[in-house]
């Protein structure tokens, strides 16, 4: 391509540099990939999406039975990235538990990642600490495409293949899409492998800034029967070769490979709940175009859930999937137990996946974006809770509700301050370009309540340090609770260490006695 640097020529699909690339984006940013708001993850990284995982592992404990004296079942979170997820899963999973009637099995979530700096985050982040204390959260280095054990470092354990006794779930939480995979192109009920050229402006690579720039040229060659060598793969290839006419077929073939290096770390039954973008019925597959690379900083690709439930089926296995087709995001439960029940699984999948389940409710969420502007604060507060009080969700409402607030009723006031409370509880501090707890203590002073302002705005001030600003709400709501030592103090307090904010010298002149 004229003015373009030729990186890689007619390279094969699932070996070209663009998977190096990625991995090294993830690797160099590290948790500066959420934090900064290039790596989009709320969608399913919300507290919802929490609830539903909490539910399917809590069914998974019932489902199991007590082993007193061995290990606890683990729960791996691959490519864990920023923690959000495994937060909202720990806090509502332990509610389930705290109120089961039965006892449960004892189960120790790990965390997984390949950026040092990641898990160094987990280990350090303040909201995660009592889990590490109590033994039920761990981390450990894991690449889906290349690791075969776990070394855990808070228990100083290795998990090697064959070593752990009881069961394992692994959670893929939009980690499929961007692990290496095949492309197919289906011409003709002939199967063709794709490789892929890449030219970039530049002739040096940089990870952070490569998938910004670079373009792509697909090409296809036709393969023999058998290409995998690998039973099950190879009957899934030829399936889509006798069932379809002209489709490009991204083929999960390292998500395969990593799925069976956790099923053989464990004697017993492994699990693997996905969810991602992607599609689980052949009618989508068919007349598939040449595939989006979606890039954020890094990149991905649709995944292929229909591939991994036909894998999971002829080991045996049971697939439970959406009776629907998928707008959003996709959710599977694979269970890789042959002639066993798991009716608890069973039920729960219905309950929070196919009656109403995550791709719904991002559909919802997505409605009450575009017509925000329409909504009352009842309908913001309904969608709220809809969300079950997602921090992301709201701070993405407040513009919203700073409007709403002018005129509410009595009981709109009250409803918003016990959502504001649930939201909090909710809320994983990462780094972010708005204080929510600042944004909470505002509106708690329009709305009069002033003594649960000053408490979000000190929720502030432990959070992001001193400011000008906090300051000086924090003294009007005490002059507002007429506490006049802690006004005084409080505007002493803001004066020496920011002598020049103006407005310090507005609440100087406030009569105390007025109030």
């Amino acid at each position: 391509m004229q003015g373009l640097h030729l990186i890689e020529k007619d390279e094969p699909f699932y070996s070209s540099c663009i998977w190096k690339i990625n991995q090294d984006y993830y690797s160099e940013s590290g948790i500066e990939a959420w934090t900064k708001g290039v790596v989009p993850h709320h969608i399913t990284s919300n507290a919802n999406v929490g609830k539903i995982y909490a539910r399917l592992l809590f069914s998974f404990l019932k489902d199991q039975s007590i082993n007193h004296a061995g290990d606890p079942i683990y729960f791996l979170e691959l490519g864990a990235g920023h923690g959000r997820l495994a937060f909202h899963i720990l806090t509502q999973l332990e509610e389930l538990i705290a109120s089961s009637e039965t006892p449960l099995p004892y189960y120790c979530y790990v965390l997984t990642d390949i950026a040092e700096n990641n898990l160094e985050f987990f280990a350090s982040h303040p909201q995660f600490q009592s889990f590490f204390q109590s033994g039920k959260l761990d981390v450990a280095f894991f690449d889906g495409s290349s690791s075969t054990s776990l070394a855990l470092r808070f228990a100083k354990k290795e998990i090697a293949p064959g070593t752990v006794e009881q069961s394992i779930v692994c959670i893929a939480n939009y980690f499929f899409d961007s692990i290496p995979m095949d492309l197919f192109h289906i011409d003709k009920h002939i199967a063709h492998l794709c490789s892929l050229s890449t030219y970039s402006p530049e002739s040096a690579v940089d990870a952070k800034i490569f998938f910004k720039s670079a373009t792509y040229e697909i090409h296809d060659k036709e393969i023999t029967d058998h290409y995998y060598q690998d039973q099950q793969k190879d009957q899934i290839l030829k399936f889509y070769a006798d069932n379809l006419n002209d489709a490009y077929i991204l083929f999960p073939s390292d998500a395969i490979n990593c799925i069976n290096s956790i099923r053989r770390l464990s004697k017993a039954t492994t699990m693997v709940l996905i969810m991602d973008k992607g599609f689980h019925e052949i009618h989508d597959l068919d007349n598939m175009q040449q595939p989006d690379m979606i890039t954020h900083g890094s990149i991905s690709f649709w995944v292929n859930f229909h591939a991994l439930a036909a894998y999971c089926s002829l080991e045996g296995g049971q697939s439970h999937l959406s009776s629907s087709s998928t707008f959003n995001v996709d959710m599977a439960a694979l269970i890789f137990e042959p002639q066993s029940d798991h009716g608890s699984i069973r039920q729960t999948f219905k309950d929070y996946v196919d009656d109403f389940g995550p791709d719904d409710l991002t559909a919802l969420m997505k409605l009450s974006y575009r017509h925000l502007q329409e909504m009352s604060l009842p309908d913001v507060l309904s969608m709220v809770r809809l969300m079950q009080y997602d921090s992301t969700f709201f701070i993405n409402m407040l513009g919203r509700i700073k409007q709403l607030i002018q005129q509410v009723t009595f009981n709109e006031r009250y409803r918003l301050l016990q959502a504001m409370h649930h939201v909090w509880n909710n809320y994983f501090l990462l780094e972010s370009q708005v204080d929510l707890a600042f944004e909470m203590g505002g509106i708690c002073y329009d709305l009069a309540f002033y003594k649960e302002s000053v408490a979000f705005f000190k929720k502030s001030e432990a959070i992001y340090g001193e400011s000008p600003d906090l300051y000086y709400n924090m003294a009007l709501a005490y002059y507002q609770l007429r506490m006049d030592d802690d006004f005084a103090s409080t505007l002493r307090q803001g004066k020496k260490r920011f002598p020049d904010f103006e407005g310090f010298k507005r609440i100087e002149a406030l009569d105390l006695d007025a109030i």
